[in-house]
């Protein structure tokens, strides 16, 4: 029993020095984006498609990072089942 309460406070802790730098590193990374875009929408050097197409490669990043969060809170719910599941106790006797 004593195993999975330090194997689950462990993994809290990991969770939570993720979450922490994520959370306030992510309003951060967006300003970038915003100034290049003003400058590229003002440009007059850049035609329609080329707005258009620095958008959308600019926007993926955004998309990937916006999508990762999830992911990585659902592994550590899966994470957090198996450790209190019988699967890890047994494993270990």
């Amino acid at each position: 029993m004593e195993q999975r309460k330090i194997a689950k406070q462990l993994t809290e802790l990991n969770q939570a020095v993720f979450n922490n730098p994520f959370i306030t590193i992510m309003p951060g990374a967006y300003h970038p984006e915003k100034s290049f875009f003003r400058f590229v929408d003002k440009n007059p050097l850049f035609s329609d498609n080329s707005r258009n197409a620095i958008h959308e490669i600019i926007l993926v990043p955004r998309k990937t990072r916006s999508d990762f969060k999830p992911h990585f809170d659902e592994d550590y719910e899966k994470m957090t089942y198996f450790l209190a599941s019988n699967h890890f106790h047994h494993r270990n006797k």
